[in-house]
């Protein structure tokens, strides 16, 4: 009995393989990944945490703050990634990169309902002071340069207080930043210019 034999169109059929699906135009792709791009992320703010927020996601602490888990974990593989993100903001790599994000056109405002009432007593006596000592310097009547230190000192002590108050508030991780910080509110209302490298002076006239 000879065999039925099978049509061709048949055999074409079974040997059909499945096409794949279509990739992605690259423009999709752009889409998706568009609002993590650093462009897109905000550039101004009134609020202290949230420029903390938004100084955690730069590039310049995130990579600062992996390097720094790669060497603690090397001399103590137990630590939490807590404790290590805490000493590395204590740090100076994480002291400029605070400082690159706000000298890369990113501005501060100050509202003054983003902050205690203990924090903008603080701030109006360190505004004062400064207003003062730049008048006084300004008009030479400082009649002595001890008086002129003896000022600075006065004005550095309310620098600190503000500090202090922003940790305490939990608006800052520590007291180095919140320092900086509160310069950059002094630079943002006019009553003094953006210097880097001054405040660090400062803290070690103080010794702190």
């Amino acid at each position: 009995m000879s065999e039925i034999p099978v049509p061709e169109e048949v055999i074409n059929a079974a040997n059909i393989q499945p096409e794949e699906p279509p990739k992605p135009e690259p423009k999709m792709i752009n889409e998706i990944k568009k609002p993590e791009l650093k462009e897109d992320l905000p550039k101004e703010t009134d609020d202290p945490k949230e420029f903390m927020d938004r100084f955690r996601q730069t590039r310049e602490y995130q990579d600062g703050l992996a390097e720094r888990k790669v060497e603690t974990r090397e001399r103590n593989p137990d630590l939490d990634d807590e404790r290590i993100e805490k000493a590395y903001l204590k740090s100076d790599k994480a002291k400029d990169a605070f400082h690159h994000l706000y000298q890369n056109d990113f501005k501060i405002t100050y509202d003054s309902e983003k902050y205690s009432s203990e924090f903008k007593v603080a701030l109006a006596g360190y505004f004062r002071m400064t207003k003062s000592n730049v008048t006084r310097e300004r008009l030479m009547r400082f009649e002595t340069r001890d008086d002129l230190l003896n000022a600075e000192n006065q004005r550095m002590r309310l620098h600190d207080e503000a500090a202090e108050q922003l940790v305490v508030d939990g608006a800052m991780p520590n007291f180095r930043l919140a320092r900086v910080y509160v310069h950059f509110l002094t630079v943002s209302e006019g009553l003094d210019s953006y210097s880097p490298g001054r405040d660090e002076y400062r803290i070690k006239v103080r010794g702190r």
